[in-house]
């Protein structure tokens, strides 16, 4: 089975926990975001706490400037996702930028950034019964016990792992590069979790650990032009999967994996990672597919489609969603395959689903 998660699925987690009137993960609030919104700093950051985003930001200047000439945040990650591959240069040793490449550099870190303070205030809310109360924990819980699950998870906040730590108690392991191995061993043993987009827990520096700018902090414009960062030869940096979410990628290059919306799945820093691949095989492995709140359109809708191609004919598509024609729903009906749509907002989600999954 494959379960694809949107961003449907957080916001119904942060609507349940009454967070809704302080954190708005949608596109029109990312950027610029509510000023309450929260730079907050990390161990051995030379930042103090302060707003996150400012029309004259000096903590993002070269983001700052760009926001200036596009109207939306979608709009200028258009602009950015067409410079990237001129600026951008990876090779599996050696990771830099070119000064030009400031703002896609600005971007990705204030994504970080924003999610990391999403995920602060969803730990004030975060208590276990009324984790246990919200109608999509148990559909959770049994998704995750269907052998040789798959999720793809689109978002980059990590509530889908909190979720599984508190209410699901399963191991779960997330590949970051060899995914297409995984879907065809790992997930035969335990919950596999892919992100496309990338995640806030895969902090740059588990990357490597010798850092040829010694350190030094990402806003730091001297050494901006020359940082560099090393692999160690000893065992296999890129797939780490012993995620720890203590120390934040504030002080460290490089910066997080995300891919800006807007982006291509070519457009993540860690260009050994295969993870589309992956979900492209688990796709057309998979005869039961449930697409939990990912529209899939705007941004995505080359990608989204690209997974439908590849999807098994046979397969039976659970669309999970408050609304009934979600991008991704019109594109699965019109390549022919069987779609169930299940209301996202149902009390008994999950007994729903089972009915559905038994017809």
């Amino acid at each position: 089975m494959l379960c694809i998660v949107g961003n449907g699925f957080s916001l119904g987690l942060i609507k349940h926990v009454h967070a809704d009137r302080i954190i708005f993960p949608t596109m029109d609030k990312i950027l610029p975001c509510p000023e309450w919104h929260q730079y907050l700093p990390g161990p051995g950051d030379c930042i103090v706490p302060q707003r996150l985003w400012e029309a004259k930001s000096k903590l993002f200047p070269a983001l700052a400037k760009e926001m200036k000439t596009n109207k939306t945040f979608i709009d200028l990650c258009k602009v950015l996702a067409l410079r990237d591959p001129q600026t951008v240069m990876h090779d599996p040793v050696k990771f830099s930028w070119k000064p030009e490449s400031r703002a896609s550099y600005e971007l990705r870190v204030y994504l970080w950034y924003y999610f990391k303070y999403v995920h602060a205030i969803m730990c004030l809310h975060w208590y276990a019964d009324l984790i246990n109360k919200w109608n999509g924990s148990c559909l959770l819980r049994y998704l995750s016990r269907v052998p040789h699950a798959v999720l793809a998870c689109y978002n980059y906040d990590d509530l889908l792992e909190m979720m599984l730590e508190t209410v699901v108690k399963n191991d779960y392991l997330v590949r970051v590069v060899h995914a297409k191995d995984a879907v065809l061993h790992d997930a035969s043993t335990c919950l596999l979790i892919l992100h496309p987009h990338g995640w806030i827990r895969h902090e740059g520096n588990l990357l490597g650990q010798s850092f040829g700018t010694s350190r030094c902090h990402w806003n730091n414009p001297s050494t901006f032009t020359e940082c560099s960062v090393m692999f160690p030869d000893n065992g296999s940096p890129l797939d780490r999967t012993d995620v720890c979410i203590n120390n934040w990628p504030v002080n460290c290059f490089p910066p997080p994996d995300l891919v800006p919306p807007g982006h291509g799945l070519d457009h993540r820093i860690i260009k050994q990672s295969t993870v589309p691949e992956g979900m492209r095989l688990a796709a057309s492995q998979s005869t039961q597919i449930v697409v939990w709140g990912f529209d899939g359109g705007g941004a995505d809708e080359a990608e989204s489609v690209e997974l439908i191609q590849s999807m098994n004919r046979d397969s039976k598509v659970y669309i999970v969603n408050t609304h009934s024609k979600s991008f991704f729903h019109r594109q699965c009906e019109a390549s022919g395959l069987q779609c169930v749509f299940l209301d996202s907002q149902s009390k008994s989600l999950a007994s729903d689903f089972l009915d559905a999954f038994n017809q």
